[in-house]
């Protein structure tokens, strides 16, 4: 994550059930949801309020990502302890007092880490793996485009534009062609490269397309003039296309970008127009769709209503990066206290029962508003 991002964390609402008499239960206790006061912004921090638990979470390198909100209304009946650990103890707590260390483990003031559902190397969650519970600290990379997907509708009313000679087509003339739209797709290294289709009618029902990679031909002849990358033909009533009736392979060359850097050629990619249609109507683009990204930075981190730790980065990706895993237990009254507002399970309170926010007679998270700040 770059020094100058702000990043932000959804906030979120541990809903609980049931009510119960103030002060029976740990949740209720008065301890337990007295407000906490802001501390230093060392990482992710929380404040506890009598109705909100309010999160601020930062990256190792200080930007806040701001608001986890946990709510015990009172009365009620705590559906749900988030369980922190040290070594090979485990306690249970409702304080939302969180700070990031730098490995980007989520701990409380104590050095306790908040317990969950890591990610594998795959990206899935492993449920019934709990393990304390860690952000993610480096970007994702790039991946170069491998498909474009492109829904349309070329209008049956226009002229024909093909040439009578050689070339097909003059992409500075405008009147060699009908239409053009334009996509951005990556090489392998992310860098961007402007991919541009222009669209000749060249008989009734039937079109070329041509693409241009930064201004440069995707398909030549011998002689460096450009040539189609698909032929396109409708039925008269103008539905989908009869041809071609599947995805065509394009190869990208390597051109050089606006800043003069050569960027990779991009070989085999998928460009699919079966979705087109050509019926009366105006020139339109429904849809433009392409796989392919830049490397990213972490931006920000949203909690799901189930737990679920969601990191987004600047190039518009996101992915899991663990799971909340909550507690609850038969008796609560019977949970040990053992201050700032941690408490151990007895033979009184029984052994805690663990799932995920909303499963079983847990609580659930609910996201609520968003909210921005650089550490001062």
């Amino acid at each position: 994550m770059t020094a100058a991002a702000k990043t932000t964390l959804r906030s979120a609402l541990l809903r609980l059930h049931r009510g119960s008499p103030v002060g029976r239960w740990p949740c209720c206790h008065p301890a337990a949801i007295a407000a906490v006061a802001h501390v230093p912004p060392a990482g992710l921090a929380a404040d506890l309020h009598p109705s909100v638990s309010r999160h601020r979470i930062a990256p190792p390198k200080g930007q806040f990502i701001r608001h986890l909100l946990a709510r015990f209304p009172a009365p009620s009946h705590c559906n749900g302890f988030f369980e922190v650990k040290s070594g090979a103890q485990t306690l249970y707590t409702l304080n939302g007092q969180f700070q990031t260390d730098k490995d980007g483990f989520i701990s409380n003031n104590q050095g306790m880490k908040l317990i969950g559902y890591p990610i594998d190397a795959n990206g899935l969650i492993q449920p019934g793996a709990a393990a304390p519970l860690q952000l993610p600290t480096g970007g994702v990379a790039p991946k170069g485009t491998g498909t474009n997907t492109i829904e349309m509708n070329l209008d049956a009313r226009q002229a024909i534009t093909l040439p009578a000679g050689s070339p097909q087509v003059d992409f500075a003339n405008a009147k060699s062609y009908n239409d053009a739209t334009s996509v951005t797709v990556y090489d392998a290294k992310g860098q961007d490269v402007a991919l541009t289709y222009y669209f000749q009618k060249t008989s009734t029902d039937h079109w070329n397309a041509y693409a241009t990679a930064n201004g440069t031909s995707v398909n030549v002849d011998a002689a460096g003039n450009p040539l189609p990358v698909t032929t396109m033909a409708f039925a008269a009533n103008g539905g989908k296309p009869t041809a071609p009736l599947a995805a065509v392979t394009i190869n990208i060359p390597s051109t050089a970008n606006a800043a003069g850097a050569t960027t990779l050629a991009i070989p085999g990619v998928a460009l699919d127009v079966t979705r087109s249609h050509q019926f009366g109507s105006s020139f339109g683009v429904t849809s433009m769709a392409q796989d392919g990204y830049a490397a990213g930075q972490l931006a920000g981190v949203s909690i799901e209503k189930s737990g679920i730790v969601m990191a987004t980065y600047s190039n518009g990706q996101s992915k899991p990066a663990g799971q909340v895993e909550l507690a609850a237990f038969r008796d609560p009254q019977g949970l040990s206290p053992q201050g700032a507002n941690l408490w151990a399970r007895t033979v009184a309170s029984g052994d805690p029962v663990v799932g995920v926010p909303g499963s079983g007679n847990l609580g659930v998270l609910q996201s609520g508003a968003l909210e921005e700040r650089t550490p001062t």
